[in-house]
This record gives structure tokens, C-alpha cells and sequence, in this order.
């Protein structure tokens, strides 16, 4: 938990390098702490780091299944890298997961 309020605290400052460091800490002390995987992608996609981004929200769907924001935001990247149909997929699992994606 350490690792991923010190990367919490990185992203608050804009300062993606470190945070990305820290999730990856985190994820490494505690392989199946899927929040730590989706942050881990939240910093990777601030940066602009598509594929690293998409491996970390798939390793969160990997932990945790019913994670519906690591499923949209997975299809988000989908559909930034032109992967329409698998961005669909995702999507549509965030919003099986979580209706209230829909608003």
C-alpha cells in the first residue's frame, strides 16, 4: 500500500516517471493488487505510453475481472491504437460491469 499512495502522491504532482516506478513496486510487492495495476495504466496513458498502458489494465482485468474501469479505459487505449472492434469488446464489458457508465 505504500508504494501505491507514494505513486497516488507522484500523479498528484504531474510527475509520471515516479509514479510509474512506484505502481510498479507496488505490483511487484503484491501481484494481485489490481488497483495498483489500473493506476499503473492511468500514469503509462498520461504519458502517452499506449502499449505499456494496455498491459497494465490487462493485468488489472487479470486480478480482478469486474473491474470495470480498467475495462474502459483498456478500451480507450483499444480505440486510440485503432483496435476498434476489441475497443467495443472492452467497452462493452465496463458497461455490463458498471451500467452507470452509460451516463
Amino acid at each position: 500500500d505504500a508504494w501505491f499512495n507514494i505513486g497516488n502522491l507522484h500523479v498528484e504532482q504531474g510527475d509520471y516517471d515516479q509514479a510509474i516506478a512506484a505502481y510498479q513496486k507496488a505490483v511487484a510487492a503484491a501481484p494481485g493488487f489490481a488497483a495498483a495495476y489500473y493506476n499503473l495504466g492511468q500514469a503509462y496513458y498520461a504519458k502517452k505510453e499506449l502499449s505499456e498502458a494496455l498491459a497494465a489494465y490487462q493485468a488489472a482485468v487479470r486480478v480482478n475481472p469486474k473491474h470495470a474501469g480498467a475495462w474502459h479505459n483498456m478500451g480507450i487505449v483499444y480505440r486510440d491504437l485503432g483496435q476498434t472492434e476489441l475497443a467495443v469488446q472492452a467497452i462493452e464489458k465496463a458497461v455490463e460491469l458498471n451500467p452507470m457508465l452509460l451516463r
